[in-house]
């Protein structure tokens, strides 16, 4: 609950920091996509795990952590662009350290050529574990499918320039995990984003 609760306290942030940030000039420019297309997200995101075992499903708490990303691609015009984008979520814990990343290729529509978009991605994803309440720390990492679904909304600024706002799913999958089977990490991720059409 105390994880939900600061997730959607980030959400409000964001709302916050994109309404003030975003002169009212932001409307002059027209969202003209052409070419390289190149950007830079920060915010919070939450991730939780979930796996089976025989005649049992177990899964973990909302956590809440750091989440950025960085992407780099092509616009074919205003209303369709490809990226590559790299993702993560990290937390920090008492006893240890989890790290959600992903690589994917995003397919982004922006209806009727405006600042609203939709996007999916897929790819790969990462997990990285450790535990340092032993000597050694123990560690665990594992490489699996993934995929996003994604919503959110820029504001042209200057004619180059885009300020937006977007919440991204993503969904990994790994066959095994420290022993685990079958495991699936998701995590959300709320941020403000940096756009460069070049």
């Amino acid at each position: 609950m105390r994880e939900s609760k600061l997730l959607a306290t980030g959400v409000v942030l964001v709302a916050l920091l994109v309404g003030l940030a975003v002169p009212a000039a932001a409307g002059q420019y027209a969202h003209e996509r052409q070419g390289a297309v190149l950007g830079f997200n920060l915010g919070l995101g939450g991730a939780k795990v979930e796996w089976d075992e025989p005649n049992l499903h177990y899964e973990t708490d909302t956590e809440t952590g750091a989440a950025a990303g960085i992407r780099i691609g092509y616009a074919f015009n205003s209303q369709f662009a490809l990226t590559f984008e790299g993702t993560a979520w990290a937390r920090d814990y008492e006893d240890g350290q989890i790290t959600l990343t992903t690589a994917l290729v995003n397919f982004t529509w922006y209806p009727q050529g405006q600042g609203f978009f939709l996007r999916a991605g897929v790819g790969g994803g990462r997990a990285e574990v450790t535990v340092n309440v032993f000597d050694p720390d123990l560690s665990w990492e594992e490489n699996g499918p993934a995929f996003r679904l994604g919503v959110g909304h820029e504001w042209r600024l200057t004619p180059r320039f885009a300020l937006g706002a977007a919440l991204d799913y993503s969904d990994m999958t790994f066959d095994s995990f420290g022993g685990l089977q079958d495991v699936q990490g998701r995590f959300t991720n709320v941020t403000v984003q940096l756009n460069w059409y070049l």
